[in-house]
């Protein structure tokens, strides 16, 4: 299914590219699919959601493809440092920048391939540029980026 929603996840260790939906609306219940690495080991992204429980799911924008893109590069543990970011619910950093922020505690991972796992989130505040929503109707405008495949992206 193309064009891919982007969850752009910020975690942070207990030491200090995916998609997503939300399928059951009453409860703010939030999924998250998250590659493994190629040995079927979880990825930092998902080893931090396990080890926390807590992370941030942002929504990203046209703004923030070009820095969205470094995310899968690997770098060393301990070479990332949160930034000018802010927390309320969850310790993990909000990229004040994004269109749209999910604050998320882990209810359930589901293994679905030795290549994915599907976390099943509750989202404990959500964030939304007030810019993007219509003050008489309520209606956001989805200024949410896709992905197409490889660096490939449309609106």
């Amino acid at each position: 299914m193309i064009p891919r929603a982007i969850a752009l996840i910020t975690t942070l260790s207990s030491e200090s590219l995916s998609f997503f939906d939300i399928p059951i609306h009453a409860s703010a219940i939030m999924a998250v699919g998250i590659e493994n690495k190629r040995d079927g080991q979880p990825n930092d992204t998902a080893a931090n959601i396990l080890a926390t429980g807590e992370f941030t799911v942002h929504i990203s924008d046209h703004v923030l493809v070009d820095q969205m893109k470094i995310c899968p590069i690997k770098f060393a543990a301990d070479s990332l440092k949160p930034g000018d970011g802010e927390f309320i619910q969850v310790r993990s950093p909000r990229i004040l920048r994004a269109p749209a922020a999910f604050e998320c505690h882990l209810v359930q991972t589901v293994p679905v391939a030795p290549a994915r796992v599907i976390v099943l989130t509750e989202v404990k505040r959500m964030f939304v540029r007030e810019t993007l929503v219509d003050p008489k109707t309520l209606y956001v405008d989805q200024a949410a980026v896709g992905r197409l495949g490889g660096h490939l992206y449309a609106r």
